[in-house]
């Protein structure tokens, strides 16, 4: 549904994913990834994560609780697309472990600890600089009745800015 041609009756409502991705190589200091063309989002599903510890006392109620290792997980579906067959394979590719992405054109939404979700903010501080992360599980699913979808989860933690290096071992 195209947010320029609806009407809002009596509410307000969120509607589409209008985000752009700029995907950066992992261990290339900074460098785009080359050749790369970004897909038709089709979807995000964004999830709050989080360390936690429950203290019971020794007749088992819970006294106290632990919380730590805050981070937003999201899951963006993808349609492959561009001008021509051989740029939508380009926007097919599955990334290497470690491509970090900065994303920006998302609805403003806080969650956890950061105050815009989705956005990474490219002037400001920690953690709303901290770039989401591509670990692994990226999934690409061909048919003959259809059109390719992909599936890839990133990540975005407090303490870890996805600015640096990744470490491949």
């Amino acid at each position: 549904m195209a947010t320029d041609k609806v009407t809002h009756i009596n509410k307000a409502h969120l509607f589409g994913v209008p985000a752009t991705f700029v995907a950066y190589q992992p261990n290339a200091h900074g460098s785009t990834v080359v050749g790369w063309v970004m897909p038709n989002l089709q979807s995000a599903d964004i999830t709050h994560h989080a360390s936690e510890e429950m203290i019971r006392s020794k007749t088992g109620a819970i006294t106290s609780g632990i919380v730590s290792g805050e981070y937003l997980e999201c899951t963006f579906q993808l349609i492959p697309e561009s001008d021509s067959v051989a740029n939508a394979a380009k926007s097919a590719a599955i990334f290497s472990a470690g491509t970090t992405f900065v994303i920006s054109g998302m609805p403003t939404i806080a969650a956890g600890p950061f105050p815009d979700a989705f956005n990474v903010d490219s002037g400001g501080t920690a953690p709303a600089t901290n770039r989401w992360i591509y670990f692994s599980g990226g999934s690409s699913k061909h048919s003959n009745t259809g059109i390719v979808t992909q599936s890839i989860t990133l990540r975005r933690f407090i303490e870890l800015d996805g600015l640096t290096d990744a470490v491949i071992v």
